[in-house]
């Protein structure tokens, strides 16, 4: 991927304004859990309505810019993403204009067709997900954990087995699921070889009364791509479960010993 940096170059100014606008629909979001603490803090609980208006006026506004920025890094992100993709194709296509009578017949039609069109949207997804998510992910799970040591770093102790315990997990999954994913392009390369074939030669396949044959070489093709991919996604199913089981579990080990702490504390005070 970090070959095709050059793709983005001439594209740079989207480039570099996706990921600063997701800075700041982070730092918006890092934004509202404070302000909401002071609402129940210095509003609810001294009683005092006017500094909750206000607060509750600052997190609309808040919320306002991160959206803002969300759509903006959005926009910007697809802009980067599809131009990159349109040069990369262009090119690829030129390449195959250039190939030799041999390498002509060492790759099939049908997968070049895939290089194409599906590789190369691949690789778009790939670029506007670096722009957005995973600049979005890294800086919102680092403000997150910034919080949690200023607010309480004894309960902040939780994330410290969490979230390695989530890396864990994640790695294992890629991991595994990897070599599916390989597989998954080679059976898609051969349902599109199969489906160029006949295409091309539909009046040959007509002429000698190949139709039962050949729908039945597809059907092959088109069931051994679909079992493989349907293995790779549910290792990828897993993932969701998996990271959900583990943040609720986070969420009731905070709020079990933050109601322990606050009990302890309570009883030392009447004390």
């Amino acid at each position: 991927m970090w070959k095709l940096k050059s793709y983005l170059r001439p594209y740079w100014k989207a480039a570099l304004a996706a990921p600063l606008l997701m800075l700041l629909e982070v730092y918006m979001d890092l934004l509202q859990p404070r302000l909401m603490a002071s609402i129940v803090n210095d509003g609810v609980m001294k009683g005092d309505l006017r500094h909750i208006q206000l607060t509750g006026l600052a997190m609309i506004g808040v919320a306002l810019i991160g959206l803002l920025g969300g759509v903006g890094c959005t926009v910007y992100s697809s802009i980067a993403s599809q131009r990159f993709g349109a040069d990369l194709r262009t090119d690829l296509f030129d390449q195959v204009q250039s190939f030799s009578f041999r390498n002509l017949d060492r790759f099939h039609a049908g997968s070049l067709i895939t290089r194409l069109t599906n590789d190369v949207v691949q690789l778009q997804n790939m670029v506007q997900m670096t722009l957005r998510i995973l600049v979005r992910a890294p800086f919102l799970a680092l403000g997150s954990i910034i919080m949690a040591v200023t607010i309480s770093p004894k309960l902040a102790t939780i994330l410290a087995v969490v979230v390695p315990l989530l890396f864990l997990v994640l790695y294992g999954l890629i991991r595994f699921a990897f070599p599916y994913f390989s597989k998954v392009q080679a059976k898609l390369d051969a349902v599109n070889t199969v489906l160029q074939e006949n295409l091309v030669g539909i009046r040959v396949v007509k002429a000698f009364v190949r139709s039962d044959y050949e729908n039945k070489r597809f059907g092959r093709a088109n069931d051994d791509y679909t079992t493989i991919a349907m293995k790779a996604s549910r290792i990828v199913a897993i993932n969701m479960p998996v990271m959900t089981l583990l943040l609720n579990v986070s969420i009731v080990a905070v709020l079990w010993f933050g109601g322990i702490s606050s009990g302890t504390d309570r009883c030392r005070w009447v004390i």
